[in-house]
C-alpha cells in the first residue's frame, strides 16, 4: 500500500471523528495530513536527485 493511501485513510478517519465531535482543530488536522502527504510524495524525488 502506498503511503498516500494510508494518509488518505487517516484523513477520512479524522473527518469521521469530527462529524461526531466538530471542533476548530479540523482545519489544522487536515493541514497536517496534507503536509505529510506532500512531504512523502516528494521525498523519493528529492532523494533521487541528491548527489
Amino acid at each position: 500500500m502506498k503511503k498516500g493511501y494510508l494518509l488518505m485513510d487517516q484523513l477520512e478517519n479524522i473527518m469521521e471523528k469530527e462529524k461526531v465531535n466538530p471542533s476548530q482543530t479540523l482545519r489544522r488536522k487536515i493541514g497536517e495530513a496534507v503536509s505529510k502527504f506532500l512531504i512523502y510524495e516528494r521525498l523519493p524525488f528529492q532523494l533521487a536527485s541528491s548527489p
